[in-house]
Formats: structure tokens, sequence, C-alpha cells
């Protein structure tokens, strides 16, 4: 969770970045330039301010799955600001490696 954050976060300034949220959020099916232009756009317009966890279930070395509650704090190049909140689902990858694979739900502030 907290490495696709930072990800988001140096998205704008870095390709790596960009490789590290695809990698991390497989979706077959999907072509991959297509989502790399997504990412590069959407991440241009927003500044990412901080992240907090709120809880997390599951995920530990011997998990297969887990569950991460946040909240990420954010500002648009506009001046708007927000907090996403989402309850985010992982899951162990071939190699052992986390992935995104779903928001859950997005908890009640």
């Amino acid at each position: 969770m907290r490495s696709r954050y930072s990800a988001f976060a140096l998205a704008s300034r870095s390709p790596q970045a960009i490789d590290h949220l695809l990698r991390t959020h497989p979706e077959p099916g999907r072509d991959p330039r297509q989502r790399r232009r997504e990412l590069q756009v959407s991440t241009r317009g927003v500044q990412w301010l901080g992240l907090s966890v709120r809880a997390t279930e599951a995920g530990g070395p011997q998990d297969a799955t887990g569950t991460v509650t946040f909240e990420a704090r954010w500002r648009s190049r506009s001046g708007e600001a927000g907090v996403m909140r989402e309850c985010s689902r992982f899951g162990r990858g071939p190699a052992g490696e986390w992935l995104y694979l779903e928001p859950i739900s997005e908890p009640i502030s």
C-alpha cells in the first residue's frame, strides 16, 4: 500500500513510478499502453500530500491476502483539496509480491 502511494506521489516525475503502479495492479485484457497514458494524465494534475493507514487485516508474511483501510490527502493544480478514503484488497502475485486487487468499500468518516 505504501509503495503504491509513493509511486502515485512520484508518478508525474518518474517513469519508474508508473511502471510500479502498472506492475502492482494487473488488469488482464486492458492495453498496457492505454493504462500508462491514463496514469500519466491522471497523476499530472494531483499532488499527494500524505497517507494515513487507518486499519489492516491480514496481509502478514504468511498471508495470501490482506486489506488496508487508508486515507490519502491530495490537492489538484487548481487548488481543490480532498481526501481519498478506501478499503483495498491486496493479494500475492506469482513471485510473492503484493498486488492491488480491488477496492472493497469506502469507509464512513
